[in-house]
């Protein structure tokens, strides 16, 4: 609801009467619905309301003349689409460029397919689908209409506020009239357009070009009749005759500089994405033509900027020669350009070897200071670190500033233990000081590399190590020097402290030379959601995993080997050789725990802790805890888990498969998931059949029983715990002609389906809807289903003794409950689990998620009566 509209449809409505066929400005609108009483306040006031209840409502567009409604404006048009039939083997249809002006209104996800008689196929769906190397939208159609239609032209009616897809034989020819109108609504678009004038972004003068779309929605404003009746050619086919051309999406004039046009894109985009300049945009574009070319590919530079650098490349066919050299060095020197040629290069995956080859071939023995900086990046990034080193350290002696060199300086820094060090480079490189301001997500996106780093040296480097003896004894290090000559100043924190700055020098490796592969794993434990897939990337546990399992920590002992002080390169060799394990709790103590491995039979302390509420002696915990000194450090976490996962978690462990240890994370991470009595998952099925008259006396000799005189029926057989009872597979209910049947799983309905076609003769199903359940036996939108049931599928009645009875029924379900396999418990019975500490809070928080039933809602399972039966008298 929008403030100042009492009913939004109404206002809607109201604006689609006004608009008609054609358009009509906001202000007119605004003043119609006022005179109306259908808005109040200032006119201002009314305009802010429409544009508001508008701005995503694809039914209607803007064009020069103000408002238009789409499904009014397209009404009687048939427009040409190719059906290429690989495309129609997937299922869809490509929607660009011949159903341009039908995309936005299908996106909105409510554009109807119907047939010659207007019986309905369904809603069209809309998605992007990477093809071509790039994404392009698509219309997903039902399959029997795209078996009749692919391999060949169809044609797509617009009527009744709906779409009718047909076979054309022959696509018609361009129509004059249609071509004039097209040529001048591309005019007046090109022409009016104003949307590049901020960030000083305007096209050079003469680049005329429009989204392909926007000319035709005019067209049809302008000289909608010559469009209605006619049926209208494929669009490349009648922009051409128009003396106009489109390529991805852009529609201009033929012989128009699309060089340019790809030049300014990206100019503009590289301003956009990375703050640059003009002669900033031009040298970064000078750069990543040139590494393109040296790789002889005409492929994107960066997913982002695919179509500009594609195309510049081909049409600037020159070979690197001195002067564009001069160019490369000019462009890498510049610390910005630098750093949004190496984000641009990562986009594009552009390989170690092909960046080393280009750093060489165009910096010699002695490259200056940006070559340099490329040069040490693409060494370190295939794995020659000592050499990297050299390049970077020679650079720097020399006096370089580059940022992005003393950024990488820092890192290497870093590494050796050298804290004030890396901290005395990062501010120099006018790294942010300001961590809190770096981390708040209220005030930023993500913190850079270089921030991350400064947040990881800053403790050590302000914090100076205890002395190790007096100024004028022997040192402690054996070198026969006085203490104040040799090491006074240059201490190093113990290593039990420093082994907690080894981890992050790993995870600092590991996001820098091996992002995907902590990303792939996080996509897996998150399935398909990609929120928690955003956190669980940066999370410690994934982290882990990639550096052990995945095997980035034995490349980050290689790799760092050279630089890692030597008590560090030593435990780190330790660490490399322990593997997850399952653990039970032993002795728990405030601040450190005794386990016990499953596995092997050892026993180790772990310290630095801070057990959970929920941690409890006997408890079984997933974890890698790596050994510092004599005691252990669990980096990562641990992870709680039940007894009757142990089995499965040691078979993942033993594969030292990476994906086999998330997906077992990813199982304890989904929500726990209803099953019916037979275990079959909850999926809520309403099958709509049509009947003969019939039906009813039909249904009671096929073996149904008749549940009372309102038209209901229930398919019932024996409860397979053999004790007696009887599980109601569907319920079904006689209205008219019309026959619903209702049932909890997909295998119930495929029963259900195939009793009602055996007992009711001439049944025709006409209609199926599914509805996910939620652990409180809600749908998916927390809605009823057709026939009134809670979650168990059975029948709502006001009749008291069918009220009793499901009752008694929902009570000895609840009986039966309490000893059956719950997969969300990790497959044991909820009795089970009341007798240990960890199964109680399990079985507690499944039952806190149970909605609690009310006088309108007899079919749930009462979770208070289930507590008491478990002795938990405390809800959750």
């Amino acid at each position: 609801m929008i403030v100042g509209m009492p009913d939004s449809d109404t206002v809607r409505d109201a604006i689609i009467e006004l608009t008609g066929s054609s358009a009509l400005s906001p202000e007119d609108v605004a003043r119609a619905l006022l005179d109306q009483d259908l808005l109040a306040g200032p006119p201002e006031d009314a305009l802010h309301a429409i544009h508001t209840m508008l701005q995503n409502d694809t039914d209607f567009v803007e064009v020069a003349a103000g408002i238009a409604y789409v499904p009014a404006l397209l009404e009687g048009t048939a427009w040409t689409v190719w059906v290429d039939p690989a495309d129609a083997a997937e299922g869809y249809v490509r929607c660009k460029p011949h159903l341009d002006p039908l995309l936005w209104w299908m996106i909105g996800g409510e554009v109807e397919i119907i047939d010659a008689a207007g019986a309905s196929f369904g809603l069209i769906e809309t998605e992007g689908v990477w093809l071509d190397d790039r994404e392009l939208d698509v219309a997903f159609l039902p399959t029997p209409l795209l078996a009749e239609l692919g391999g060949g032209w169809a044609t797509v009616t617009v009527t009744g506020g709906a779409t009718r897809w047909t076979r054309c034989a022959n696509p018609p020819a361009p129509d004059g009239r249609q071509a004039d109108a097209i040529r001048s609504g591309f005019a007046g678009v090109a022409d009016g357009e104003a949307r590049w004038s901020h960030m000083d972004l305007s096209p050079p003068v003469g680049l005329r070009f429009t989204a392909g779309e926007r000319p035709l929605y005019e067209a049809l404003v302008d000289d909608r009749e010559a469009f209605v009746g006619t049926p209208i050619a494929p669009l490349p086919e009648l922009y051409r005759a128009a003396g106009l051309e489109e390529r991805r999406g852009i529609l201009a004039e033929q012989g128009f500089d699309w060089h340019a046009l790809h030049a300014w894109q990206q100019a503009s985009l590289f301003r956009y994405r990375f703050g640059l300049g003009p002669v900033q945009c031009d040298l970064l574009r000078a750069a990543l033509t040139a590494l393109a070319k040296a790789e002889a590919v005409s492929e994107a530079v960066s997913e982002a900027v695919s179509e500009a650098v594609s195309d510049a490349v081909v049409d600037d066919a020159t070979p690197l020669d001195a002067h564009m050299i001069q160019l490369i060095g000019e462009a890498l020197d510049d610390s910005a350009v630098a750093a949004a040629f190496w984000q641009s290069c990562q986009e594009n995956r552009n390989d170690a070897a092909s960046l080393l080859r280009f750093a060489t071939a165009t910096g010699g023995d002695e490259p200056a200071v940006g070559i340099g900086w490329l040069l040490a990046r693409a060494l370190d990034l295939s794995g020659q670190t000592a050499e990297s080193v050299a390049v970077v350290d020679r650079l720097i002696a020399a006096g370089a500033t580059h940022t992005m060199l003393l950024e990488d300086a820092a890192g290497f820094a870093a590494d050796r233990g050298d804290a004030v060090g890396a901290y005395r480079l990062l501010l120099a490189a006018g790294v942010e000081e300001d961590l809190a301001a770096a981390f708040d997500d209220d005030q930023r996106d993500d913190p850079t590399p270089a921030q991350m780093l400064l947040r990881e040296v800053r403790g050590w480097a302000t914090h100076r190590p205890p002395t190790t003896a007096r100024r004028n004894d022997p040192c402690p290090c054996g070198s026969g020097r006085k203490y104040k000559a040799c090491h006074l100043g240059r201490e190093q924190f113990p290593l039990a402290d420093r082994a907690l700055w080894m981890w992050e020098k790993a995870g600092r490796f590991l996001r820098a030379k091996h992002p995907d592969a902590a990303f792939d794993i996080a996509e897996l434990m998150a399935d398909g959601d990609d929120q928690m897939a955003d956190e669980l990337v940066e999370s410690t546990l994934v982290a882990d995993i990639a550096l052990h399992e995945g095997g980035v920590f034995a490349d980050f002992i290689a790799c760092r080997n050279v630089l890692l002080p030597d008590d560090e390169a030593l435990l780190a060799g330790q660490w490399s050789l322990v593997d997850r394990g399952v653990f039970e709790i032993e002795e728990l103590g405030r601040d450190q725990m005794q386990v016990r491995n499953v596995a092997t039979g050892d026993r180790i302390t772990i310290v630095n802790m801070t057990p959970s509420d929920h941690t409890r002696v006997g408890s079984f915990l997933v974890g890698r805890p790596l050994p510092v000194a004599d005691v252990h450090r669990a980096f990562s976490g641990f992870f709680a888990i039940g007894p009757s996962r142990v089995t499965a978690w040691l078979d993942a462990i033993a594969t030292g498969d990476p994906f086999e240890v998330a997906a077992q994370f990813a199982a304890h991470l989904r929500p726990p998931t209803l099953q019916n009595t037979d275990g079959e998952a909850m999926l809520m099925h309403t099958l709509t059949f049509s009947v003969p008259d019939d039906a009813g006396p039909q249904l009671t000799a096929g073996g149904l029983e008749r549940a009372d005189d309102d038209g209901t029926w229930h398919l019932f057989r024996a409860a397979a715990d053999g004790l007696g009872g009887q599980t109601v597979l569907a319920t079904l209910r006689l209205a008219g002609s019309e026959l619903l049947v209702e049932t909890n799983s997909a295998e119930r309905a495929a029963t259900a389906l195939q009793m009602v076609r055996a007992a009711v003769r001439d049944a025709e199903l006409i209609d199926t809807a599914t509805d996910a359940l939620d652990m409180s036996g809600r749908g998916s939108a927390g809605r009823r289903s057709a026939l009134g049931q809670g979650p168990l599928g059975l029948a709502m009645s006001d009749d008291p003794e069918a009220g009793e009875a499901l009752a008694a029924f929902i009570a000895d379900y609840e009986r039966r409950w309490l000893d059956e396999s719950i997969p969300a418990l990790g497959g044991r019975t909820p009795r089970e689990c009341a007798k240990d500490p960890i199964g109680r809070e399990q079985v507690a928080q499944l039952l806190a998620s149970f909605r609690v039933p009310t006088d309108g809602s007899p079919g749930l399972m009462n979770p208070d009566r289930i507590r008491a039966a478990l002795g938990l008298t405390t809800r959750v």
